[in-house]
């Protein structure tokens, strides 16, 4: 009720489920959790029926083979994208879940095509497919895509089959006001985003100052309404469910440094500062956003400014603490232990806090760091608190009985951006 006051809203959260890439035991876990509501931030379902997006070392599940009715590798109309919903849907353990809880959805780039963009110089979207020269198929294939996720995600969304763009035919973009207690923004990160940058992205060619000043993932309309709608909630917590890492991802040091994390805000730095200024000059508190795409754990500060031109020059002090972000794990999708077979035995005992380590200590504002697991998480908000518990659980089980632990915890105190590990008291 917009007009309640609840002592709790919480959320089960996830993200990127290959159907090939194994099995789906996090839902059955997730639909245990005394949770409100579902969160899926994107990625439910992916573009191909081989191995396209596994890695060379990904454990074969040959159960979940699965073949397009085209007979192509990848989708080319709406009776694959058809295809591909019922079959992520005749899972037992997807099923549960979506029966247990009702689901709050997003999309990403494989409800599309991988990296899916908006081509303006084409007027027509663009991406990673064997027709993506095809201006005409293209927008074809992002309309059956579209068509395909109105009919098999229950979402209240404004869709017009017949408008005259895409961008006006579906309004994913949209608020949810939990009382008093939580406002939820959810935004269209596909749609509106112009093309990746042509640069590699080292310390020279990123940053606001790199980029053309109508640079945009989410186009005027929509930034606006989302700065205006976070800086005028008046909820105790604030909460952006943005489906890309929103914080700064470096690896290396000084000038040998690079931002691979392109598809998330780093490679549209301009925008973000856009609108983490206004944030910051509305002093809104208690500012959350949640996460996915990436198939990590992130427990993060999101601030004003970084070290590095990322936003504004070498040198640049850590400008002030606005919000948090937490990152939630791929269900199942390819994550960086995986593609570099470090996930088993000693290799995965000497890695995860050497990958922590490594990642926390180039990015100081990243306070966990983790891609050696997957699962979910929940994410509880309080009057007094918001809580972040990310669940690993094995995909390699096709079973209720697959282990599931407890990767990391934190806490926000209301009023406080500070995130406190409170991972010993979630595994005691």
């Amino acid at each position: 009720r917009p007009d309640g006051s609840p002592d709790a809203v919480r959320f089960a959260v996830l993200a990127c489920q290959n159907y090939h890439n194994g099995y789906y035991p996090a839902f059955h876990h997730a639909a245990g959790e005394d949770v409100d509501f579902m969160v899926h931030v994107g990625d439910s379902i992916y573009e191909s029926d081989d191995e396209r997006f596994a890695g060379p070392y990904t454990e074969q599940f040959d159960d979940r083979e699965k073949s397009l009715p085209s007979g192509h590798e990848r989708v080319q109309d709406l009776d694959d994208y058809r295809y591909l919903y019922r079959t992520y849907r005749s899972d037992r353990f997807f099923q549960e879940a979506l029966e247990s809880h009702t689901i709050i959805a997003s999309w990403d780039d494989h409800e599309f095509v991988n990296d899916f963009y908006w081509d303006d110089r084409r007027d027509a979207p663009a991406g990673d497919h064997p027709r993506a020269d095809d201006p005409e198929f293209m927008t074809d294939l992002v309309a059956d895509a579209m068509h395909a996720w109105w009919e098999y995600m229950p979402a209240r969304v404004e869709y017009d089959p017949e408008g005259n763009s895409l961008q006006e035919r579906f309004r994913l973009w949209r608020d949810f006001e939990f009382g008093d207690l939580v406002t939820l923004v959810m935004t269209d990160e596909r749609l509106f985003r112009d093309p990746p940058r042509e640069a590699i992205p080292t310390v020279d060619n990123v940053g606001p100052h790199r980029e053309p000043p109508g640079r945009t993932m989410l186009g005027d309309e929509q930034r606006e309404w989302l700065i205006d709608t976070i800086t005028e909630s008046t909820a105790t917590w604030t909460v952006w469910a943005d489906e890309v890492l929103t914080v700064p991802l470096r690896l290396g040091s000084g000038p040998l440094s690079i931002y691979p994390v392109q598809g998330g805000w780093d490679g549209y730095t301009r925008e973000r500062l856009r609108i983490t200024e206004s944030i910051a000059a509305a002093d809104v508190d208690n500012y959350v956003t949640l996460t996915g795409d990436m198939h990590c754990y992130v427990a993060a500060y999101q601030q004003t400014s970084y070290p590095g031109r990322v936003s504004g020059g070498e040198g640049v002090a850590p400008g002030d603490r606005i919000g948090v972000e937490f990152m939630t794990p791929a269900v199942t999708s390819l994550n960086i232990a995986e593609a570099l077979r470090l996930t088993r035995g000693w290799r995965g005992t000497l890695t995860e806090p050497l990958l922590t380590w490594l990642v926390t200590t180039m990015n100081p504002h990243i306070e966990f760091f983790d891609s050696h697991n997957w699962g979910y998480s929940v994410v509880e908000f309080t009057p007094e608190a918001c809580t972040y518990v990310g669940y690993a659980v094995d995909k390699t089980v096709n079973s209720p009985d697959a282990d599931r632990s407890v990767v990391a915890a934190y806490r926000v105190p209301e009023g406080a951006v500070e995130l406190d590990d409170v991972t010993d008291e979630y595994r005691e």
